[in-house]
């Protein structure tokens, strides 16, 4: 699904997504406060080479936020 996409799922079932980017594991602890202060309910990680690397640290971090975890594959 592509941004765009994503944005009108979202809009559909009343949802607001809240657009973060990590392009290495580095990245995350930014994506991590910035989740934390929103008060993101899950996290959904679109399908992307660079992100596949690093996806179990991605369930790591929905994991601390106590919050549910989709990665495409």
């Amino acid at each position: 699904m592509c941004a765009r996409g994503a944005r009108t799922a979202a809009n559909a079932y009343g949802l607001t997504l809240i657009e973060a980017f990590a392009e290495s594991a580095w990245q995350l602890p930014a994506v991590e406060e910035r989740c934390a202060r929103e008060r993101c309910e899950a996290v959904v990680s679109l399908l992307d080479p660079n992100l596949f690397s690093f996806r179990r640290d991605v369930v790591a971090l929905a994991a601390r936020l106590r919050i549910p975890a989709h990665t495409e594959q």
